[in-house]
């Protein structure tokens, strides 16, 4: 659940979708019997969830039409990646 204002209106946006995440790390993370630990981050975009991808136009969070692409938008946001010097880059 997301709490905020949106043209000075305050909303509430609750996704009626469950999603499960899997995430592809490109490079692959290596681990061998001889691993003893690896630092993994998850950086989560949320500046981009009410924005549509295609036009850059603003999702409105109270507007059902906007609905889809709001959930593909927080979908699309999540990001991880190895982060061995633990940098967050």
């Amino acid at each position: 659940m997301v709490a905020g204002t949106h043209a000075n209106a305050a909303f509430t946006y609750k996704s009626q979708r469950g999603e499960k995440q899997r995430l592809e790390f490109d490079p692959p993370i290596v681990v061998t019997d001889t691993t003893t630990s690896v630092n993994v981050t998850l950086s989560v975009d949320v500046d981009s969830w009410f924005v549509n991808v295609e036009t850059g136009a603003d999702l409105n969070p109270s507007d059902t039409n906007d609905e889809s692409d709001i959930d593909d938008a927080i979908k699309e946001s999540f990001r991880g990646f190895e982060d061995n010097d633990k940098s967050g880059n």
